[in-house]
């Protein structure tokens, strides 16, 4: 079997690995010198990603183990708990799995044409297709800075701002990155929203920071219902997102390639393709709605609600409105895709 694989990124470049062991032909993109997107992985997600690739991140990677969170969220004042989370930079944790996709061609191989079924895995990022759902229209801005007095740098900080929130969290290679999140209806630049928000915590701090890119990053949850079909699959962010602060973006970007490489195997196994691809979709479908729910019901918690009603109200009416939600015919045994009832 042949798979083209879209994108550089961590799915794309797990997807890659993953067809490359099962001994599929695979012509994947080769991860390049993409800007950094620093990331905090749990712990459970750094031990599935060591599992499948071999690669010890920690040893590997410029990254930084934290321990805790302190939260202000419900209430003005932190409050401090255990979640351990591995920092590191995604787009280079891609480069050296992509390195690792090793797929010569059989002595004897024929024309491509000749290798039977060929798949493409699109993970080339969130698309802009009209049929996406998105579950509002925050949006992200991200900056760096040397040094936040009084930040532990064993911890992740989140916090609600005046309009909206922020993370400030120890970057691998030194300082702090920063990420503020904020309603469209704020009607500020991505410079602005991140400099209220420092110095709303560090009264006299935002002259420190620097901007790595002054505009708007998308921020909302979304799902794309037409993320599989006879040719393709859609893995991580080109078929779902999750909030950037409840979500765990890298291991879903490794769980749907996980899932997908399933769904191929059981497919090309003679199991009933209609039946496996409904499941891809499905499982997705199902984990966004749920996903959207809890995160209108955090959003609802924070003390500044007021700046997220609109926002709320697009969650709830996108989480309603998804598609695709019958119940599951289908499980995931290991890696193997089985019967629900068996």
């Amino acid at each position: 079997m042949s798979i083209d694989i879209a994108g550089t990124g961590v799915a794309a470049a797990v997807s890659g690995l993953l067809a490359a062991r099962a001994g599929h032909h695979v012509n994947a993109e080769r991860a390049s010198h993409l800007p950094e997107r620093i990331v905090a992985a749990p712990r459970a997600t750094v031990d599935l990603i060591e599992e499948l690739t071999g690669i010890p991140i920690a040893k590997v990677l410029p990254s930084r183990w934290l321990s805790k969170r302190c939260v202000a969220w419900e209430e003005q004042h932190f409050s401090i708990m255990p979640h351990e989370t591995l920092v590191f930079d995604a787009q280079a944790l891609a480069r050296i799995i992509s390195s690792r996709i090793d797929t010569p061609a059989p002595a004897g191989a024929g024309p491509r044409n000749n290798m039977g079924r060929c798949w493409k895995l699109v993970a080339g990022g969130r698309s802009a297709s009209a049929s996406r759902i998105v579950a509002g229209a925050r949006q992200a801005a991200a900056g760096w800075v040397a040094h936040l007095p009084g930040l532990d740098e064993s911890a992740m900080l989140v916090a609600c701002v005046p309009q909206g929130w922020l993370v400030a969290c120890p970057h691998p290679a030194g300082g702090i990155s920063l990420a503020a999140v904020h309603p469209a209806t704020a009607k500020l630049t991505p410079q602005d929203a991140l400099l209220q928000a420092v110095d709303h915590l560090w009264r006299g701090c935002a002259a420190r920071v620097e901007i790595r890119d002054n505009r708007w990053i998308p921020a909302a949850p979304s799902f794309e219902p037409g993320c599989v079909s006879q040719t393709h699959i859609a893995v991580g962010e080109a078929a779902i997102t999750f909030d950037p602060i409840l979500g765990d973006g890298v291991g879903n970007a490794v769980r749907s390639a996980l899932l997908a490489r399933s769904v191929m195997a059981a497919i090309v196994s003679g199991a009933n393709e209609r039946e496996c691809l409904a499941h891809y979709r499905s499982r997705l479908a199902h984990a966004f709605a749920q996903h959207v729910y809890n995160s209108a019901s955090h959003y609802s918690g924070a003390w500044n609600f007021a700046v997220w009603r609109e926002e709320i109200a697009l969650m709830q009416a996108s989480a309603a409105a998804v598609p695709f939600l019958d119940p599951l015919e289908l499980r995931l045994e290991g890696a193997e895709l089985v019967n629900a009832d068996s």
